[in-house]
């Protein structure tokens, strides 16, 4: 999409605007493309070349120049075809649903929703920063609560993490200014990748509790999105 943008000239909506769209073009098409199953829609090659020979009219385009400017794109002339071929199964499927007035249940939406966002977490990697504030005996706790929030709010303003958790935290990583590398939510500690919703770079997570204090989690950085 970046590459395609830039080649055009046109200018893209921010990381996470562009993320929810691709997702929710990702959920409509699997969609589309299950009802098209589940109906039978099938698209021989006479129809298909039938409609690729119109693509190459309306581009004033013979179709074997059609087929070297989708080439130029970086995209097989094969790929291409296949591309073409599930489009037209999914406007068929959508003109079943509309024919039939089938509506697509709110469950099954957040059903294929949830099974993307496992496939995706399962290639983001995240590099964490994390403030661990213990409690000790006789300490009230929102004391140690109250000292959390204003360390995110040092951060928000522009602190710098690595000192902040040089300073006070009391986690395993504190010696390290708090860093625990890259890892996958699968890889992280569950009490970090329950927090974790696929925040950009740069998030402060946080204060919330375990039951040893209250932690804060900042992404320093995220990689396995870019093809997003």
């Amino acid at each position: 999409l970046q590459a395609n943008a830039r080649q055009s000239g046109k200018s893209l909506p921010s990381a996470s605007v562009l993320k929810e769209q691709v997702v929710e073009k990702l959920i409509i098409d699997t969609l589309q493309g299950q009802e098209a199953d589940r109906i039978g829609v099938r698209i021989d090659d006479n129809r298909l070349n039938q409609a690729i020979a119109e693509i190459a009219r309306n581009n004033n385009q013979s179709v074997e120049e059609l087929a070297a400017s989708v080439q130029a794109e970086g995209l097989s002339y094969p790929e291409f075809r296949e591309q073409i071929r599930k489009e037209i199964a999914a406007s068929e499927a959508r003109n079943a649903l509309v024919r039939r007035r089938i509506n697509i249940l709110p469950a099954e939406v957040d059903s294929l929703a949830d099974q993307l966002a496992k496939e995706t977490n399962a290639t983001v990697q995240y590099k964490i920063g994390h403030i661990q504030l213990r409690f000790t005996d006789g300490q009230d706790k929102s004391e140690v609560e109250a000292q959390a929030k204003a360390l995110v709010k040092k951060l928000n303003d522009g602190a710098d993490f690595t000192e902040m958790a040089y300073t006070y935290s009391k986690g395993p990583k504190a010696l390290q200014g708090g860093d625990w590398g890259w890892m996958r939510k699968e890889e992280m500690p569950t009490i970090f990748a329950d927090q974790i919703k696929m925040q950009n770079k740069g998030s402060i997570i946080g204060p919330f509790r375990s039951g040893v204090g209250f932690h804060i989690l900042k992404i320093e950085d995220v990689k396995g999105l870019e093809t997003v």
